[in-house]
């Protein structure tokens, strides 16, 4: 998958992830300080995938990107799919 569909990807889940976070904030069904720390979590990888996203669309980064950007965007898939199956 390129980059770009890769990062456009990542911003659906990661959008995803915040509505079931404030779904689950309204009906309690988790810890409110979970959700809130899941929140964090979300936000912040949410903020490195604009960085990443701003780079890529100004052509500061390539396709074919550094250890560290594929590093970041591993990072956050794995993220998000922790995150999706302790919401379930």
């Amino acid at each position: 998958m390129k980059l770009k569909e890769k990062i456009l990807e990542i911003e659906n889940n990661l959008i995803e992830l915040t509505l079931k976070i404030d779904e689950n904030f309204e009906n309690k069904n988790l810890d409110k300080e979970d959700l809130k720390s899941l929140f964090e979590l979300t936000k912040s990888y949410s903020e490195v995938i604009f960085i990443i996203k701003g780079s890529f669309e100004k052509n500061k980064i390539e396709e074919t990107t550094s250890d560290f950007i594929n590093e970041k965007i591993t990072d956050a898939e794995n993220f998000i799919e922790g995150a999706l199956k302790f919401l379930k």
